[in-house]
C-alpha cells in the first residue's frame, strides 16, 4: 500500500459558505473571506441571530496514479474549539467548491453525510489536530482537486453548535491536510520486473 498526504496549497483552497437570519433557515448569504484564519461548520442561535455554516477544503490530488485503487483515507485538520449546545454532530461530503470566495452554490442548509456520517461533536479534541475517517473514497479524485464539506447536523438551534476549524490562513497551526491510501498494480508490476532484471544481471555475473 502507498499512502500520500496532501496539503492545501493556499487560502483560496478553504473558504466558510453560511447563511444568517432572524427566522429559521436563514436565507440571507454571509459567506466568509476565505482568507480568515478559521472557520466555522455548525448551526447557531445567538439572538435574535441565527446561522448556519459549513467549512470547505479541497486539495489537488492528481498526483494518486490514474491505475490506483484508493482503499481509505482520512482528513486531518487542526480544531480550534467546538461548542455543543444541543448534542449534534459533524457531518461531510465530498464537494469541491472550486476555490475562492464561496457563493450559495457552495452552501447547503442540509447536513450532507457521504464522507463521514454522524461523528458526536463531543468527541472531537480541542487544541489539537483530528483525525476524520472518511467513506466513499472513490469520489477522491485521480485527476484533479478533491473537496470536502463539513457541516453540522440537526435542526433549528436553541444555542451554539459548531466546530471551529484552523485554515491556512492560521499562523501558527498546521494547514489542513487529506491522507489517501492506496494500492497501485502498476507500481507492483514495475518492481517485480525490477527485481526480476536485478537477479538476471547478478547471476550473469557469475
Amino acid at each position: 500500500m502507498a499512502v500520500s498526504t496532501f496539503t492545501i496549497a493556499g487560502s483560496g483552497d478553504d473558504a466558510e459558505p453560511r447563511k444568517t437570519g432572524t427566522s429559521y433557515p436563514p436565507t440571507t448569504s454571509a459567506h466568509q473571506d476565505p482568507t480568515n484564519t478559521f472557520m466555522y461548520a455548525g448551526r447557531r442561535f445567538t439572538s435574535p441571530t441565527y446561522y448556519v455554516m459549513q467549512s470547505c477544503f479541497r486539495w489537488d490530488t492528481s498526483s494518486i496514479p490514474d491505475s490506483a485503487t484508493i482503499t481509505s483515507a482520512r482528513a486531518l485538520i487542526y480544531v480550534q474549539g467546538l461548542e455543543d449546545a444541543n448534542a449534534r454532530n459533524l457531518t461531510a461530503d465530498w464537494f469541491d467548491f472550486g476555490g475562492g470566495t464561496p457563493t450559495d452554490a457552495d452552501y447547503s442548509e442540509t447536513a450532507q453525510t457521504g464522507a463521514l456520517s454522524a461523528l458526536d461533536i463531543s468527541t472531537v479534541t480541542v487544541g489539537a489536530t483530528n483525525s476524520f475517517t472518511l467513506g466513499n473514497v472513490s469520489n477522491i479524485s485521480k485527476t484533479g482537486f478533491t473537496g470536502l464539506r463539513f457541516h453540522v447536523d440537526g435542526g433549528s438551534p436553541a444555542g451554539v453548535n459548531a466546530v471551529i476549524f484552523s485554515s491556512f490562513d492560521h499562523a501558527t497551526d498546521p494547514a489542513p491536510q487529506l491522507e489517501v491510501t492506496y494500492s497501485d498494480p502498476t507500481a507492483i508490476s514495475r518492481r517485480r520486473i525490477y527485481i526480476r532484471s536485478d537477479a538476471v544481471q547478478r547471476a550473469s555475473r557469475w
